[in-house]
This record gives structure tokens, C-alpha cells and sequence, in this order.
């Protein structure tokens, strides 16, 4: 019976030979499954030893033993035998000494585990690869028990958290590690949402990492389990680090709203050129007849009321100024490039700030020291970079006293420095060499986007100069912007013709214009100076009139009913009327902003431009250029 049960039981076993000094010898018998398991014969196996089915088969005869199985008879473990055809088969081994025969025997009893280790290493695998993806998607994992008080969390969890094995891992422990302004609000969620009503926890919420004090974002995923009296057990899940995603956000956010913005400026861009000629209209009115009655004030010498007028006058060219800085700022941008005055943009740009600066203490110095100033840019772009930096300053002097900041300008061999300064809170030096990466900012969250000096560096850049900055804690920023100036060209300031006022001239002139106050204003000037004066409220009426009439000089406005200024002179120049007349346009919008095919049609028929509002010189200086 012994001998049936020995043959047919499926594991493999083997009797071997031990000598007196205990090394394992040949074997002595072994079973039918040890034959079937490892291929080998009864007969092959009989001149084998133990060590003949080890990988290598190099182990020495002592090697083969444990001194495990010396000091106790037993001994266990899992290996692997090789079969006759060269397999590995991974087994599980029990090894007694027993004394048979009065001898001492080895019983080795090896069990085919080869399935359960293949499932053992598929498992392990899984492991690996689930272990590897939650630490590359910052995905830890846990399982609360909620009858002990305690949870259970993955590696990956524990760094999420900045937390080691001897973390108190109870509710309350998890609690002190949510954003101290969310614990009250996460308690309850999980209290009336979690357990109350049962839902599955799905939060996003902030934790303090306890190794670092960090804050991070995190995402709770969560699904719970209930005994059949609907008290909770268990909840088994992962939370998530979406730290970034949450910056990301933070940073589009921040885009949109200043997408937003630059909107809103581009819409107030879009009225201050169209109502352009309403505004200038009324301009020109109030500084026209402001200075008729300046002159005759002088005339009867009326000192006081002379000094009154002409803070209107001041006040006028100042709103000009105003109107005229805005609409060229905020106009649609073009790629186009132009010959560009450095110091009328300068000028200009500021015209915009200085009196919103001036109140909140901040002062704004000009050193214009540059003796060549033009320069090939964008007027619009460069206005952009000018603003962009003063905007930075004037953030950097929050809440000092004496705030300053300076503009200076001077010539660098062929190129034209720029340098803004302010003496505001400066820039730590290890952060100087990230201020033009887009989207780095050392602002507050939401009082920028980090995205205004790397478009003012690819502005500058693009008009083949170059920008840096020195800065310091406490000393204040310089911004250094070198800009290729163009020497061939004359400054505009140095191009305007002054003439004395008492100049006479002679002539026969023409005024049209839709406004009654502008005609009149017209007349007085035109009349003081010795011209005859005829007017037109219309293109229409003055068409007719030329019909009838010579006239020198014809100055019409641009927009009137009827008939437009560009009708006219297309009119009158398509008939061949008024050859000899020379024609000005007089118009509340810059040249520069009526569409291309006007501009290039107003080319070949205009003599001059009137720019409102104006003033007497500036009608002198546009009659002595078109006399030349």
C-alpha cells in the first residue's frame, strides 16, 4: 500500500542517500511523478543527485543542505528543478532527514508550482506597472476603515501628502492635513454628502504637504461601502496632485481676462477714432474763438482776461493732445513701419498717463538728450512697449513715497538709447534672467500674466534693437532699450515752418465746412491775415461756387453731409476745374487712419492738411509750405 500511495500521489519525490558526514548522495528512489514531472526514467535517476536538477549544477554537496535542515530535520523553499529537455520548473520544496532502514534519509518532496508562480510574477507585474503610473500621473491610492478609524495609503499617496509610515493615519489626521480654510468645509462634505446621503466622494480640495508645508491641489475620488443598517464601513479610492493643472487654469484664466481687456481697449481704440471728428470739432471751436478773442483782448488791453483766455487755450491743446496720444495708441496695429520721431511718441504716450500718475505721487522726468531721434519702427508697438514698462514701474512703486521715473534718451554711435528708470521695490537678481519669459511674472496671483516684457523683447527685437534690465531689491529698475536710429531724415520739429504772425498774405480763399463756429473762425483767421474769404456749409454749395468763381485756395473738411471733401476735389479735378486753385484739407482724423484707397487718391489732389483743433500758426505754417 505504501508503495501505490509513494507511485501515485502527483507531487515528485525523492529518498536520497545521506553519508556520515552528512553530504547528500545519489538518489536513492523516487515516484512516478517525480518521473513525470522532470522526464527523466527511474533507472537515469538512480545515478543522479539532488544537485544534478539545480540550475548551474555547479553547487558543491554541502551547498545543497541548510543548516536549517541540520539543526531542525526540516527545511522549505521555493526553487526551481530542472527537467531532462532543459526546462525550468519552478518548485515548491520540503525537505525531511528521517532515519529509514537505521539510516539517514533525505525525503524531498517537490510540488510543480509553475502556474501560481507565473500568476505570482503576472501580479507582480501589474504592481510594477500600476505603481509606476501613479507615480507618473501623481495618482495615490487608499482605503479607510472606518470601523478601526484608520486608513491604509500607497507610496505614491504618502509623497502626494509629504507624509512617512508614522503618520497618524486616522480621519482627524487627514483633516489636519487639508488647507486650513477647507477643513471645516471638507469635514461637512464628508459628514452630509459622503455619509449622510451616500454619495461617492469626488472633491477637489487643498492639502499642506506635512514634509515641506506646501500647498498643493488635489483631487479626491471616492466610492464607499454600508452594512445592511446603513452604517458606513469602508471607502477605498485615490486622490490625485493636479497642482499644475490647476496653474494652467489659473494662468488661461488670467490670459482670458486680460484677452478681455486688451478687447475693451481695442473697443475704446475703435469709438476714439470714430468720434475723432466730433471731439476735435469742439476743440477747434472753443481754442478758435478762445484765441480771436485773446487778440482782442491785447487790442484793448486787457492783461487779465488775455491770461484767462489762454488757460483755455492750454486746456484745449491739452485735450487734443489727449484724444490725439489715445487714438494712436489704442488704432488697430499694422505691420506697418515708419519713419518714427522718438520724442513725439515719447510725448504722446505720456500725454496719456502723466496726470493719472502725477495723483497717485508718482513723478515723471523726461531727459531728451538725443540729438538724432528718428528711428524705423511702429508708432503704435513702440507706444505699446512704453506703456508696458511704465505700467511695471508704476506697480513697482506702490505705496512709496517720492515714487519717480525717468526717460531718458541719447545717442549710442548709430543707435538711439532708450532708458526708463523708476526707484521703486527692483528685481531679485537671480530672477532678472526670467523677466522677458512669457507667461514669468513677479506679481501677486491675477495682477499679471508674466506675458507684457516678453512682447515688449519681441517688439524690440523685431525692430532689430535689443532691451535688458539692471535691477536690485530696493534700488529700483532700469529698463535699457537700443533702437537703430535713421539720420537721413529730418525731425518733424525741425521740418514745421514759423512765420510771423503779421505776415500778409493776398488771395481769394474758399473755406467749406459743415460747422457753422468752424467757417467762422476760418474767416476771422484768413481775414486777419489778408486773405478774401468765402464760405460753404457743404461740398454741394461749394462746387457750384467754384463754378462761378476763381478762388486761390480752397480749405475744405473731410465728412460732410451732401457732399464729402473727397467728393469735391474728385469733382473738381475729374471736370479740370480750378487748375491753378491749391486745396487743403481740414479733418479732425490723422492722414494715416482714412482708408488706403482714399489716402492714395487724396495724394495727387491735396496741397496740404489742417490738422483740428488749430490754431492761427498753424494755418500760417500750412499756407507758406504749399507757397513754396
Amino acid at each position: 500500500m505504501f508503495r501505490e500511495i509513494f507511485n501515485c500521489v502527483p507531487e515528485a519525490i525523492y529518498v536520497i542517500d545521506l553519508s556520515a558526514e552528512g553530504v547528500p548522495g545519489l538518489f536513492i528512489k523516487v515516484n512516478d511523478g517525480a518521473c513525470k514531472m522532470l522526464g527523466y526514467s527511474q533507472e537515469e535517476f538512480l545515478s543522479m543527485s539532488l544537485k544534478d536538477l539545480y540550475p548551474g549544477k555547479n553547487l558543491k554537496d554541502h551547498e545543497i543542505l541548510s543548516p536549517e535542515l541540520l539543526s531542525k530535520g526540516k527545511w522549505q523553499e521555493e526553487g526551481h528543478h530542472i527537467a531532462k529537455d532543459g526546462t525550468s520548473i519552478a518548485v515548491a520544496v520540503n525537505v525531511h532527514m528521517l532515519n529509514i532502514d537505521h539510516c539517514k534519509r533525505l525525503v524531498v518532496i517537490a510540488r510543480d508550482i509553475t502556474d501560481r508562480s507565473r500568476a505570482r510574477e503576472l501580479l507582480q507585474e501589474r504592481e510594477y506597472f500600476f505603481r509606476e503610473s501613479q507615480k507618473a500621473a501623481l495618482i495615490g491610492s487608499y482605503k479607510t476603515d472606518f470601523i478601526k478609524g484608520f486608513w491604509e495609503s500607497s507610496e505614491v499617496l504618502d509623497q502626494i501628502f509629504g507624509i512617512d509610515q508614522s503618520y497618524n493615519r486616522s480621519v482627524q489626521g487627514w483633516l489636519e492635513l487639508v488647507y486650513p480654510d477647507d477643513r471645516e468645509m471638507m469635514a461637512q462634505y464628508l459628514n452630509d454628502q459622503v455619509i449622510a446621503k451616500r454619495k461617492p466622494f469626488n472633491k477637489e480640495y487643498r492639502v499642506i504637504r506635512k514634509s515641506d508645508g506646501e500647498m498643493r491641489w488635489v483631487n479626491g475620488f471616492g466610492q464607499v461601502t454600508f452594512d445592511n443598517n446603513g452604517n458606513i464601513l469602508s471607502m477605498i479610492g485615490t486622490i490625485q496632485d493636479i497642482s499644475e493643472r490647476k496653474k494652467v487654469e489659473e494662468e488661461k484664466l488670467n490670459i482670458q481676462t486680460q484677452l478681455i481687456h486688451s478687447s475693451k481697449l481695442a473697443s475704446i481704440g475703435t469709438l476714439a477714432a470714430g468720434v475723432a471728428h466730433e471731439i476735435n470739432n469742439p476743440l477747434a471751436i472753443i481754442s478758435g474763438y478762445a484765441e480771436i478773442m485773446k487778440q482782442k483782448c491785447k487790442e484793448l488791453c486787457l492783461q487779465g482776461d488775455t491770461e484767462l483766455i489762454q488757460k483755455i487755450i492750454k486746456a484745449s491743446a491739452r485735450i487734443a493732445e489727449i484724444v490725439s496720444g489715445l487714438r494712436t495708441y489704442a488704432r488697430q496695429d499694422s505691420e506697418t513701419v515708419d519713419d518714427i520721431d522718438l520724442h513725439v511718441c515719447i510725448n504722446e504716450t505720456l500725454s496719456l498717463v502723466k496726470g493719472i500718475y502725477e495723483k497717485e505721487n508718482i513723478k515723471i522726468e523726461t531727459h531728451l538728450n538725443a540729438m538724432d531721434f528718428i528711428l524705423k519702427a511702429n508708432m503704435g508697438k513702440l507706444q505699446q512697449v512704453i506703456l508696458n514698462i511704465l505700467g511695471n514701474a508704476k506697480d513697482a512703486l506702490d505705496k512709496r513715497k517720492n515714487g519717480l521715473i525717468t526717460i531718458t534718451t541719447q545717442n549710442n554711435h548709430d543707435d538711439l538709447l532708450l532708458i526708463i528708470s523708476d526707484n521703486g521695490c527692483g528685481i531679485p537678481k537671480p530672477l532678472i534672467s526670467q523677466i522677458f519669459d512669457p507667461f514669468f511674472t513677479t506679481k501677486e496671483p491675477g495682477k499679471g500674466t508674466g506675458l507684457g516684457l516678453s512682447i515688449c523683447h519681441t517688439i524690440i527685437t523685431a525692430f532689430g534693437g535689443s532691451i535688458n534690465v539692471e535691477s536690485g531689491p530696493n534700488i529700483g529698475s532700469s529698463f535699457k532699450i537700443l533702437l537703430p536710429s535713421n539720420r537721413n531724415i529730418m525731425p518733424a520739429s525741425e521740418r514745421i515752418l514759423h512765420l510771423n504772425e503779421e505776415h500778409c498774405f493776398s488771395g481769394k480763399v474758399l473755406v467749406v465746412d459743415d460747422e457753422e463756429n468752424i467757417r467762422d473762425i476760418l474767416a476771422v483767421h484768413l481775414s486777419s491775415l489778408g486773405f478774401i474769404v468765402a464760405l460753404a456749409e457743404n461740398g454741394e454749395s461749394a462746387y457750384h461756387m467754384i463754378l462761378k468763381n476763381h478762388y486761390d485756395y480752397v480749405i475744405t473738411d473731410m465728412q460732410m453731409p451732401r457732399m464729402n471733401g473727397d467728393e469735391l476735389l474728385h469733382r473738381i479735378k475729374s471736370e479740370k476745374r480750378a487748375d491753378r486753385t491749391k486745396f487743403l484739407v481740414i479733418t479732425g482724423r490723422p492722414f494715416a487712419e482714412y482708408p488706403l484707397e482714399l489716402r492714395q487718391s487724396l495724394e495727387g489732389t491735396v496741397d496740404g492738411y489742417i490738422s483740428k483743433p488749430f490754431q492761427k500758426r498753424d494755418l500760417i505754417n500750412s499756407f507758406k509750405s504749399i507757397m513754396k
